[in-house]
């Protein structure tokens, strides 16, 4: 059964990563990728949410090494990569004040986006929201009080401007509430078919609901939460419910193991695909994916034969 788990979990993880990578590369599934991808991450990181035995401060200092110091270590690799691009392409400078502000102050994506770390306000995002969620679930006696603190968070990240990512981290904490009350009870086919009809009438009476998380936009809030919870529970029953060839498995399992590095990564392979593709077959989508896909993988080879550089300890 823990195996079971694990590799359902990994192909969860693995197919979040891709829905990540199309979204990035303009596919034609950008919009409903969209209106669900954010929220199915923090969705899984509520799965084990509360596993650990160590007590608040143990797990924020953990949390700080696994988030925080891979945001200031990739963002200041973002920053490198952006200015020499600029100096090659004789492009203007990065305004550098500003820039300081995006990655120690600010932390969100729309600050962060004249870098390639604008991907990065996830961890942040996610550092934080861990942490109202372990103080909502632990430090409450009355779990409808934590559950009451964790939708007044919701709320107030919707409405109020907060430096550190603070904002979208509220709003991402009744994700992992969602996941964490998920893989507690793993629901079956009944509560699955019932978000399969919730998701196909949205479709078909609203269309789909267009979100951008990171921005806090949402096109019809009440619709955009249960449309996403509908996605992400379709998601997670189906993976909880295909046999896996024993021969892909190591494949799944490497790309769920790794998702840190490859979310990382992602806009460097991607931008270079477009490049290479425009450039040599013109605007093909599924080509740039295909390519951006492979240097991931190769970037996942040289992880698994270098694992002792400084800079795979993190990722």
């Amino acid at each position: 059964m823990i195996e079971d788990r694990k590799i359902w979990i990994d192909l969860l993880k693995g197919a979040g990563i891709l829905a990540v990578i199309l979204g990035h590369i303009n596919s034609p599934l950008g919009s409903w990728i969209y209106s669900w991808h954010m929220p199915f991450f923090f969705f899984l990181a509520g799965f084990f949410a509360l596993a650990s035995k160590r007590n608040l401060s143990e797990q924020v200092a953990e949390n700080a090494r696994k988030l925080m110091i891979p945001y200031f270590l990739f963002s200041g690799l973002g920053v490198l990569v952006e200015i020499c691009k600029r100096v090659i392409l004789h492009k203007n400078p990065l305004h550098y004040r500003s820039l300081l502000e995006a990655i120690f102050l600010k932390m969100d994506l729309p600050a962060l986006l004249q870098t390639y770390g604008f991907v990065l306000w996830f961890l942040p995002t996610l550092f934080f929201a861990r942490l109202f969620f372990l103080i909502a679930s632990k430090n409450t006696r009355n779990p409808i009080l934590g559950y009451a603190f964790i939708v007044l968070l919701f709320f107030i990240g919707l409405h109020i401007e907060l430096p550190f990512a603070l904002d979208n981290a509220a709003i991402a904490t009744l994700w992992l509430l969602a996941g964490s009350i998920y893989f507690q009870v793993l629901p079956g086919k009944r509560y699955t078919g019932v978000m399969l009809i919730l998701l196909l009438g949205i479709s078909i009476w609203y269309g789909i609901p267009l979100q951008d998380f990171a921005s806090k936009h949402f096109s019809n809030l009440p619709i955009n939460l249960v449309y996403s919870l509908a996605s992400i529970s379709v998601f997670a029953f189906a993976a909880r419910s295909i046999s896996i060839p024993q021969g892909i498995q190591p494949i799944i399992t490497q790309w769920g193991a790794n998702t840190m590095l490859l979310f990382i990564l992602h806009p460097y392979t991607n931008n270079v695909a477009h490049l290479v593709v425009t450039r040599f077959v013109g605007n093909v989508w599924y080509a740039k994916l295909a390519l951006s896909l492979l240097l991931l993988q190769l970037a996942l080879l040289l992880k698994q034969k270098k694992r002792h550089w400084w800079v795979f300890r993190y990722v």
